[in-house]
């Protein structure tokens, strides 16, 4: 049973054997794998990346399952920074809570259209 994500090699080998082979370099053979899991890709952006003071702000956060797994109990943290104030927010998926920042996602499907999180205007 595969435990973890990523390439692994097996590698066997004769330790011991009466008499001695003749041809010892043939004593050892291997075989890689990768295991395929859950890959989550995030993406963040956002209208205007100069803003003047009192401008409103909107904020695109993506999120996307590249990997071969579904992703369960998916949870996304995107909190603002000083100077900036919460307005309002509308997650395609799951939902947000403005107070913590956390969008909780909830299951991702593997290779499923993006997820586009919402627009956050500031």
């Amino acid at each position: 049973m595969a435990s973890q994500a990523g390439p692994l090699t097996n590698l066997a080998a004769i330790t011991a054997m009466t008499p001695g082979d003749t041809h010892p370099s043939d004593n050892q053979a291997e075989v890689t794998i990768t295991i395929q899991g859950v890959d989550i890709a995030l993406g963040l952006g956002v209208d205007e990346t100069r803003p003047n003071v009192g401008d409103r702000l909107a904020f695109t956060l993506t999120v996307d399952n590249l990997g071969a797994l579904d992703a369960t109990g998916l949870v996304i943290s995107d909190n603002l920074p000083l100077g900036l104030d919460f307005v309002s927010a509308t997650p395609s998926q799951g939902t947000y809570t403005s107070g913590t920042g956390v969008w909780d996602v909830g299951n991702l499907g593997f290779r499923a259209p993006p997820a586009p999180w919402c627009s956050r205007p500031m």
